[in-house]
Order: C-alpha cells, then structure tokens, then sequence
C-alpha cells in the first residue's frame, strides 16, 4: 500500500520535471518563404516579434523592394499560424513542423490558394535601401549609369517607366524601375547586364525584363519590354531626375 501510496505522485513530480525542461520554442525571428504565382517569384520575409503573450509581425517583399509591412494580426495556437496581411487583403493559413522551424501551409489572396513554406532563418534576404540621384547621377565614363524614361502602351493606354541604373565601382549595376502612372516606385532591378552596347534587364518582382542596344550619339535605349506574353517597344531616353518632394528624406 506504501508503494502504491508515493508511486503516482513521484511520477507526477517527475512529469513536471520533464515539462519544465521543454519550454515551447519562441516563434520571435524571421522567417523565409517565395511564393510562387507562375509568372512572379516573390520573395517574403516575416519578422515575428513577442508581444506580451501574444505575437506582432511585419513583413519584407524583397522583389518589390519593400519593407516592414505591417501585419494586421498574427494567431497562433501551436501548432496552427494564422496570419492577416492586411497590405495585400490577404490570409495566410500554416502548421507548424514538430520543431517549430518551418510553416507549411496556403497563401489566400483574391480567390487564389498558393502554396507557401517559410522557415526560420537567421539570415534573411534584406531590402537594400533605396538608390538616391546621387547613386545614379550620369557620369561621362559610363554608357547606362543615370535615368531614363520611357513609354509603353498597354490596351492602348500610355503607361511611363522610369529606369534608375547605378554602376558600380566594382563594374556590376544596381537599378530600381519607377511605373510613374501606377505610383509604384523603387522595384529593383534583379539582373543588370551590359556588353557590346547591348543591356539586358530583369526585374523579377514584376515578371519584367528590357532588351535594349544603347545609341551614344542620340542617348537613348532602344529594345522590348517583356512581361508575362507581353512583349512591347520601349525607347528610353535620358532624362534629368524629378526634384524630390519637399520634406522628403
């Protein structure tokens, strides 16, 4: 009786013991994911904060050049994540793995179910910070390096790109694309090459790309824009940069 008696609460105890040196892993850190539409590869990272007992969260759109995007809820009950993202009216529905290390689940937006994995990563993609007119500035010694302007027509109606494009001290580009009608700045450019006057561009955030031969005489681009089964005409010609608004840093 004796034995019966201390046997079950030394197990409990025990039990305790156990418990205690398994805390539930905290889901605070980044987090890495592509999400895949076919034609757009968009690469995202969610930053999970603690918030009390609960979580908040922000997330980066690398290929659109994006950063610290609020996310308007976070809802976790390991081992079910529920996330709102309200900047893309979006849901963002995952399970978590045994090791709380990888989200697997489907990314709901406008009556389209994605599937996205993201993992926890302790060195995520970053957003490189914005070029400034100074970064592109046209320089004598480089045939590319300043911003250009062009048009397209897209179901008739006139749509104006700005291309900002950098050269680099070590020879490679960085570049960021303005659609000036749409209000949608900084896209970066994901590949910039140039060879023989000729520029290839690609702007993978948008499914986009530029071919182009460079004119030194006229100073213009000539070449094709190409996104999704589009393929239009687009000459790009030098231009001075628009003034920055007052108050903008």
């Amino acid at each position: 009786m004796n034995l019966k008696r201390f046997t079950q609460p030394a197990l409990v105890l025990v039990l305790a013991l156990f418990v205690s040196c398994n805390p539930t892993k905290d889901l605070a850190g980044a987090w890495f994911g592509t999400l895949d539409a076919g034609h757009i590869q968009s690469r995202l990272v969610l930053h999970l904060k603690r918030d009390g007992l609960d979580y908040k969260g922000t997330i980066d759109l690398i290929d659109q050049g994006k950063k610290d995007l609020p996310v308007a809820a976070v809802k976790i009950h390991a081992p079910d994540v529920h996330l709102e993202l309200g900047v893309f009216h979006a849901v963002y529905d995952a399970t978590l793995d045994t090791n709380r290390d990888v989200m697997t689940g489907t990314f709901k937006q406008n009556g389209m179910n994605l599937p996205l994995t993201m993992k926890r990563t302790a060195n995520p993609p970053v957003v490189p910070a914005p070029l400034s007119p100074a970064d592109y500035a046209q320089r004598d010694n480089s045939d590319v390096q300043g911003y250009w302007l062009g048009e397209i027509a897209i179901g008739g109606l006139p749509s104006r790109l700005a291309f900002k494009i950098a050269e680099q001290s070590n020879g490679g580009f960085r570049g960021e694309v303005d659609s000036l009608d749409q209000g949608v700045n900084g896209i970066p450019m994901t590949a910039i090459n140039y060879t023989n006057g000729k520029l290839h561009i690609e702007v993978g955030g948008v499914a986009g790309s530029f071919d182009g031969a460079v004119n030194r005489t006229s100073g213009e681009i000539t070449g094709t824009w190409k996104q999704g089964p589009n393929a239009l005409p687009l000459t790009l010609k030098r231009s001075a940069p628009p003034a920055p608004l007052e108050g903008r840093k």
